[in-house]
């Protein structure tokens, strides 16, 4: 018996294909005019806003009231953002070997130096004159942090080591494992070691004991970025009710030799399994991951547009324009940087290729290529507006953070608005395809 046919479903939808060929037109005219728009922005800013050169090849950046203090294998060199102008410099003396500068780093007034003779060296800040020298390190100091009003450095002999000031005594030697600690980032009072056997260590600062291990990377671990767990809300609404029963305090980054960004997900002491797996992994650069940020885009904005400076509510004084935040952004840009699509979090990577990359810290997908060094990019830092990249080919690169987000939304923008053509064109092509079937032959 044959099948019977199928009755036409006279309740069906008609599709109206006058309007679907009007979307189509509306969705190419935007897609041309934002084009266009992208195209001008290209020819009017240019992607680096400025080059400082110095001597010797980079190490490391870091940011003290206003000033950009870079450290190179001999010097420290310190230039005003405002002026340009050198505003601090140290030289250290022969040999090179034992006097090199390892890495730097700015905390309440005083520049701290990790020298290649295994002291801690610092000086103010401002007039560079000389406060101390830090002794007891077995091997040279790789990076610093602060924790609870004291001193923290991490060290090729495995330890990371707790000074107090201004007494500048070791109290808390941290024996982390038997290779070189790398870089380390702190987390409450969980500490997060890289060593040079391809993993990450969690410490916890209380007790002394490790809590957890990261293994992942096929090459060692040379950089780390953390995300609070706040923060995370944001990226993964649906699973945010998981998260405190799960017991995850955040998200960490790591960059390694192998050119992989890993994610994991971090949790507190209680919670920690002590080996963890990799949550997620990010791809696209071709050498070494040097060095990592999180950018929280909201906050990013929020600074931009003054709003962390507005008073509460009922202490705004009129006569000063009722508390409006103060800006020069036009509102074209602003509508574009509160794009409900702009990603919530930006990792940005600086690698041994010689670039710096944005990457979507949900999805993983890089957004955006700064091009401009020559050779590999060795440290990161965002002060206002501005990144600011440190290079082995001598140079700090500036960007304009406010531009690259701007940019990376309209390519998004111009993505879904292909997405949104495409699917009006499938729309008119099945409905045209069911108008010619239904005409009868004469």
């Amino acid at each position: 018996m044959a099948p019977k046919k199928k009755k036409k479903d006279d309740n069906a939808p008609k599709v109206d294909l006058e309007k679907v060929m009007k979307n189509i037109e509306n969705l190419g005219l935007e897609s041309v005019e934002l084009t266009q728009q992208l195209q001008d922005r290209l020819k009017d800013h240019a992607d680096s806003l400025s080059i400082y050169d110095v001597t010797y090849n980079l190490s490391s950046l870091c940011f003290f009231n206003e000033v950009l203090y870079m450290g190179c294998e001999r010097e420290i060199v310190g230039i005003s953002t405002i002026s340009r102008l050198q505003e601090f410099r140290v030289q250290m003396p022969p040999p090179l070997l034992a006097n090199r500068i390892n890495c730097i780093f700015v905390w309440g007034g005083i520049l701290y130096a990790g020298i290649g003779d295994k002291t801690i060296r610092a000086w103010n800040a401002t007039t560079a004159e000389p406060c101390g020298e830090f002794v007891g390190n077995e091997d040279k100091v790789n990076w610093f942090q602060q924790y609870n009003g004291d001193l923290m450095s991490a060290s090729n002999d495995g330890y990371v080591r707790r000074w107090a000031l201004p007494s500048q005594n070791c109290v808390h030697p941290y024996f982390v494992c038997e290779y070189p600690i790398i870089t380390f980032e702190i987390f409450g009072d969980l500490m997060y070691c890289a060593a040079e056997d391809l993993s990450v260590r969690c410490v916890d600062l209380r007790s002394g004991h490790n809590k957890g291990l990261y293994k992942g990377h096929a090459e060692h671990v040379r950089a780390i970025a953390m995300m609070g767990r706040s923060r995370m809300r944001d990226l993964d609404p649906e699973a945010s009710e998981d998260l405190d029963t799960r017991g995850i305090l955040g998200m960490m980054y790591t960059g390694s030799s192998d050119q992989q960004i890993l994610g994991w997900e971090v949790k507190t002491a209680d919670a920690e399994t002590f080996e963890q797996c990799p949550a997620m992994k990010v791809a696209g650069n071709s050498d070494t991951v040097a060095r990592l940020l999180v950018l929280d885009v909201q906050e990013f904005v929020a600074d931009l547009t003054g709003e962390h400076e507005i008073q509460p509510e009922g202490a705004i004084d009129p006569a000063k324009g009722g508390g409006k935040p103060r800006h020069h952004i036009p509102d074209t840009e602003l509508a574009v940087l509160r794009d409900q699509e702009m990603p919530k979090r930006i990792l940005i990577s600086g690698s041994a290729d010689s670039s710096v990359r944005l990457f979507d810290c949900r999805t993983g997908t890089c957004m955006l290529v700064l091009v401009g060094h020559t050779e590999g990019v060795t440290d990161l830092v965002v002060h206002r507006n501005v990144l600011y990249s440190a290079s082995s080919d001598r140079t700090v690169r500036s960007w304009n953070l406010k531009e690259a987000l701007v940019r990376i939304q309209m390519r998004r923008r111009l993505k879904t608005l292909e997405v949104q053509k495409q699917e009006q064109q499938d729309i008119l092509e099945a409905n045209s395809k069911k108008k010619k079937k239904g005409k009868k032959k004469k």
